[in-house]
């Protein structure tokens, strides 16, 4: 993206360093906004090299005026600490900003982002469900989507499996942060028993486990030990954004078991 900071129109929130997925759909939005909008992307994580960063004292300095037109730059935050970094740079710092919130919670919210929606300038949803726990209701429901053009089938599922290097012929997976939540337990305890009848079927676990969840992780582990099948149970950790398509491609079944979901993009990912 070639301007000035000067020019920027939409401020995105990427509070994270952990790939989420949040993280996934900011990204995926960003390819089409920064062609559509001159885009800034408050914090670096994971972001293309053609986007550059800003940090929070440039936004300091670069909205305490609207835009040359008049119009207020708008801050898309899609997480409560987004909201919280909006709500600093205009109440505390005075920005000519407008918030835009989207919630995605299929749950009763906390006080403190029942708060964050009351100061909010408008607040999206991306579903009915998600917007029926919303106070008052969302301003606008936008579907998630995804890139067609980025996840499609592959034609020779079974050379791209084997191009992999795992055991087996066919691969059922879960793509996900390894915690309790995302219900990577209900997938191996399903399996174990299937797997033990079917050879040629290997489980993937494709995502992070953060510190916090390794004793999660481990605790499963050994009931896959305990089972015998050790090589059939395989932990990916975090993958590159870029490699998680074909990873999806060579999966002959993937599962999403999540225990709590605004709206994830896995089930879409994994049909496209």
């Amino acid at each position: 993206m070639s301007f000035s900071l000067p020019e920027t129109e939409l401020i995105l929130g990427n509070s994270n360093p952990r790939f989420s997925g949040v993280t996934s759909t900011m990204l995926q939005v960003l390819r089409y906004q920064k062609d559509l909008m001159k885009v800034a992307v408050l914090g670096a994580h994971h972001l293309p090299e053609d986007v550059k960063p800003v940090t929070f004292s440039q936004l300091i300095n670069l909205c305490k005026k609207p835009l040359p037109d008049g119009r207020y730059r708008v801050f898309h935050a899609r997480r409560n600490n987004e909201v919280i970094q909006a709500l600093l740079l205009k109440k505390l710092f005075g920005a000519k900003i407008r918030i835009a919130f989207t919630s995605t919670a299929q749950r009763k919210h906390s006080w403190i982002t029942r708060y964050l929606i009351r100061q909010s300038d408008a607040i999206i949803s991306t579903c009915s469900a998600a917007a029926s726990y919303i106070d008052g209701g969302p301003d606008i429901i936008i579907p998630h989507g995804i890139d067609l053009n980025t996840y499609q089938p592959t034609d020779d599922r079974p050379a791209l499996w084997q191009e992999l290097g795992y055991p087996g012929k066919y691969g059922i997976g879960i793509f996900g942060r390894v915690r309790h939540q995302k219900g990577v337990d209900l997938l191996i305890h399903a399996a174990i028993p299937l797997l033990k009848k079917h050879p040629d079927y290997t489980a993937v676990i494709c995502g992070e486990t953060t510190p916090d969840n390794q004793s999660f992780q481990d605790k499963l582990q050994a009931e896959i030990n305990a089972a015998g099948l050790s090589d059939r149970f395989i932990f990916l950790g975090r993958q590159p954004f870029s490699e998680l398509p074909k990873l999806f491609r060579a999966m002959s079944i993937v599962t999403a078991l999540s225990r709590n979901e605004g709206f994830g993009l896995t089930v879409p990912e994994a049909m496209a």
